[in-house]
């Protein structure tokens, strides 16, 4: 029995793969991306058939790189006003689209909080939020059942968790600060674009809060984190919405940028708009992660498991579940076991 796989090959277009259901990684080796979809930093490496834990994925990769280059490739500074899709380059498009194989349905939102109005939390808020989150009530603003998972979770993963320094990827509400704080966290760094300051000591001494722009590499600071955690943040990089410059690869750059902080082996614990079935751009408000864009943003990562519901529907989703995904870091020069390149360089 064979099965038609649409993939993105190394000349940015998409090409059709034909194989039978149990693929040797030899007959996807040759699958890539352009690398003006992926950015000037970010080679893409060889590609293998989906593990176990990925079930659905068309394939996964890695993303080759210096961590120096990547730090220094671009400037974070506030650009605005946001654009419209129509208002962008034909190229900026293009990138943004993985060379046309993803649908774009246009929205324009505009929030200031890259170097717009600052921000504050309060250490009594985050107390007893933290305080629920012990009693096994943990709150998201995303709903409940995202406060449950995210419950789940952490229970899960305690020992992840427990006496770690921990790196939070976007925050405008200390939601997530609070419940990693309950179940252990020594210290917390986030980084946001929103200007924020945590006021009224207690818990607020464990959280320092920092703008991507001060966000600094140095190969002493490889490993200076051993897990991290976001939550519905990546899929908003590089497209303007919050002030952000327009940058098509931004969310690829920052889960590899988090790759160079963390230890070998350290965890990220990633939550955003998944769709298995179908790749969607909301531009500027959002991404939705399928086949094709989800096995690069998750490159030099192993797959351990997903928590929570998966959406897998041909359908435009414009807002499906946010499952949080599991992964492990690679260690530095360590091959994947389906792999014949180095994770990253």
């Amino acid at each position: 029995m064979s099965v038609i796989r649409t993939l993105i090959t190394g000349r940015g277009v998409i090409r059709t793969l034909q194989s039978v259901t149990r693929q040797p990684s030899s007959m996807l080796n040759e699958v890539s991306v352009a690398d003006n979809a992926t950015g000037p930093t970010l080679r893409v490496g060889a590609a293998r058939p989906p593990t176990a834990a990925a079930r659905g994925w068309l394939y996964e990769t890695e993303l080759l790189y210096s961590c120096a280059s990547l730090f220094e490739s671009h400037s974070q500074a506030s650009a605005w006003p946001p654009l419209s899709w129509d208002a962008l380059s034909d190229l900026q498009r293009m990138q943004l689209t993985l060379g046309g194989a993803v649908h774009v349905i246009k929205r324009h939102i505009v929030e200031h909080a890259n170097g717009g109005q600052s921000n504050e939390w309060h250490a009594l808020d985050i107390a007893a939020l933290a305080l629920n989150a012990t009693r096994g009530q943990c709150f998201s603003h995303y709903g409940e059942q995202a406060g449950q998972e995210l419950c789940k979770l952490l229970h899960r993963y305690k020992g992840q968790v427990r006496g770690k320094h921990v790196l939070v990827l976007g925050s405008q509400t200390p939601w997530l600060e609070a419940a990693l704080l309950a179940f252990g966290a020594s210290a917390i760094t986030t980084v946001e674009y929103q200007p924020t300051r945590c006021l009224g000591g207690g818990l607020c001494a464990s959280i320092k809060v920092m703008s991507p722009s001060a966000v600094t590499y140095t190969k002493k600071k490889r490993g200076m984190f051993e897990v991290a955690f976001s939550f519905s943040s990546l899929e908003h990089d590089g497209l303007g919405r919050y002030g952000d410059p327009i940058r098509p690869y931004a969310d690829l750059e920052t889960v590899q940028k988090v790759h160079c902080m963390l230890r070998p082996g350290g965890m990220l614990f990633l939550a955003l708009p998944i769709n298995l079935g179908r790749d969607l751009l909301l531009f500027n408000a959002h991404r939705v992660y399928g086949p094709l864009r989800l096995p690069l943003l998750t490159a030099n990562f192993d797959l351990l498991e997903t928590v929570g519901q998966i959406t897998d529907t041909r359908l435009a989703m414009t807002n499906p579940f946010q499952p949080w995904l599991v992964l492990r870091a690679f260690a530095r020069g360590q091959q994947h076991k389906y792999s014949r390149t180095t994770a990253y360089q």
